[in-house]
């Protein structure tokens, strides 16, 4: 449990001394990545900083599933 709140104190940290936070998904984005993604950015929102998320993925590696449902 002390690895969880220590995470959650770092990474509260870190963004909170950033004027943006720039959200980076893997390559091969799937859903997971994508989740991900968004509760970072909900979290850098709920802390009043500005936050986007960088998709750079050719679409090649994309996983199907997300393919299929970003049509």
């Amino acid at each position: 449990m002390d690895d969880i709140k220590n995470l959650k104190v770092n990474l509260e940290s870190h963004i909170l001394k950033s004027k943006r936070v720039v959200i980076v998904p893997h390559l091969g984005i799937d859903f997971d990545a994508i989740a991900s993604a968004l509760g970072l950015n909900l979290i850098a929102t709920r802390l009043k900083k500005e936050s986007v998320i960088l998709v750079d993925d050719p679409g090649l590696s994309m996983d199907q599933g997300v393919k299929k449902n970003c049509r």
